[in-house]
Formats: C-alpha cells, sequence, structure tokens
C-alpha cells in the first residue's frame, strides 16, 4: 500500500492510523520476503520523513511473517515501537497484541499526505495566514519573499500617498 509521508513515497503491506485515543501511524511490514533489509531502511525512512516534518505522531510498526534478524528488529526499534505478531493462529492472541492500536482506521486514500489529517496547518479564515501557509508549501524562500512583501506593503504605501516615488 503506497503511503506519502512528508512528500515522500513509501510503499508497505499496509497502513493504517490510531483510532479515537491513539494518533498512531501503523505500518505493518511483512518479514521473511527475502527483503527484512529493505524493510527496516523504509521504516526508518518514514520515522526520518516524521522527525523532519517535526511530527509528533508516533510511530508503530506490526511486523508480520517470519521474526526478523536481531539487526533488523533493533533498528527497527530504535526509530519506533513495534509489535511483532509472527504467525499466529489464534484470533485471541492476535487481538491482543494489537489491542494498543485499536481501533485502526484506514488513511483516505485521496489524501495526498498520509498524515495530512494530524499535522496539517488548520484551515484559516485570515488571508494573510492561508497565503503563509500556501507559501510553505513552496519552499522557505517563498515564504520569505511573502513575508518581506507583507511588511514592505504598508510602509509603500504610506510612501506613495505623501508623494514619494516608488
Amino acid at each position: 500500500m503506497p503511503i506519502k509521508v512528508g512528500g515522500i513515497d513509501f510503499d508497505f503491506t499496509a497502513a493504517l492510523l490510531g483510532g479515537n485515543h491513539s494518533t498512531d501511524l501503523v505500518l505493518v511490514v511483512e518479514m521473511g520476503t527475502g527483503l527484512d533489509k529493505r524493510a527496516r531502511q523504509k521504516v526508518e525512512g518514514v520515522a526520518r520523513a516524521l522527525d523532519v516534518m517535526g511530527s509528533r505522531r508516533p510511530l508503530t510498526t506490526v511486523v508480520v511473517g517470519s521474526r526478523p534478524s536481531a539487526e533488523d528488529l533493533s533498528g527497527m526499534a530504535r526509530v519506533c515501537r513495534v509489535l511483532p505478531v509472527e504467525h499466529l493462529l489464534d484470533e485471541a492472541d492476535l487481538r491482543n497484541r494489537l489491542a494498543v492500536l485499536l481501533p485502526l482506521r484506514l488513511p483516505d486514500p485521496a489524501a495526498d499526505d498520509v498524515l495530512a489529517g494530524g499535522d496539517a496547518v488548520p484551515e484559516t479564515h485570515d488571508e494573510m495566514s492561508a497565503a503563509l501557509v500556501a507559501a510553505s508549501l513552496r519552499g522557505e524562500a517563498a515564504v520569505a519573499r511573502l513575508l518581506h512583501s507583507l511588511v514592505a506593503e504598508p510602509f509603500a504605501e504610506a510612501w506613495h500617498d505623501r508623494g514619494g516615488s516608488s
């Protein structure tokens, strides 16, 4: 399931968002496919993207399939909570292990970024704030240019009103 975190695409077996009491981003990683190291790198990449964004959303990885190597498990555990479920036959045991995360909901596939619902700037009706948020999507330089023009605008108007040339 492809997800986007901080503008970067990642592909996982599944990705879920925590329910009412939990804001976790839950990644489901299938181990034992021969790509265990790559799976660990993707989890570390998501954690890095969350850090860069300044996100406070907890990251949890549910590991399904065979138990990962100690190296892969400790690598993931350094950046997130890891819940290995291995090959469980008993549904009650599985529910017990995942109870801390329930209820989970699927992210909106139409959302451009999986975190947009939880970490996005709240909608505002203030034109200046809306313009700054829009500029932030274009980068730091765009925000700096907009701030400069917003600060300079009243002075330019006053200068023009007094007969100065601009």
